[in-house]
C-alpha cells in the first residue's frame, strides 16, 4: 500500500488527526468486455453446449489422467459402485 492511499486527508487536502478526517470513498464498477450477459445468454444455446460437452469430458478426463491416474481410476469405480447399489432391484 502506498503512503497516498493510507493517509486521510481533511477538507483542505491536509493532514489531520481520525476526528476531523473523512475517508474518502471508493466507487468500484465492474465492466466485462464480453458486453450485455443476455447477449451471450442468447448465443448459447442447448444444442450448442450439447455438442461441445463429449469434447470437455474428454479433455477433463486427459488433464486429470495426466495429474493423477491412480485417484481417477479410483473416483470413477466409486461412482460405478454408487450408481450400482443406488439402483432399484
Amino acid at each position: 500500500m502506498t503512503e497516498n492511499t493510507s493517509k486521510l486527508h481533511d477538507e483542505n487536502g491536509e493532514d489531520g488527526d481520525a476526528s476531523t478526517t473523512h475517508p474518502i470513498e471508493e466507487i468500484l464498477t465492474f465492466d466485462h468486455p464480453g458486453g450485455d450477459s443476455l447477449e451471450l445468454a442468447d448465443l448459447l444455446t442447448g444444442r450448442s453446449m450439447a455438442r461441445r460437452l463429449p469434447s470437455l469430458i474428454r479433455r477433463t478426463f486427459s488433464l486429470a489422467w495426466e495429474v493423477d491416474p491412480r485417484a481417477v481410476a479410483v473416483l470413477l469405480a466409486c461412482q460405478i459402485v454408487s450408481g450400482l447399489t443406488s439402483s432399484p432391484p
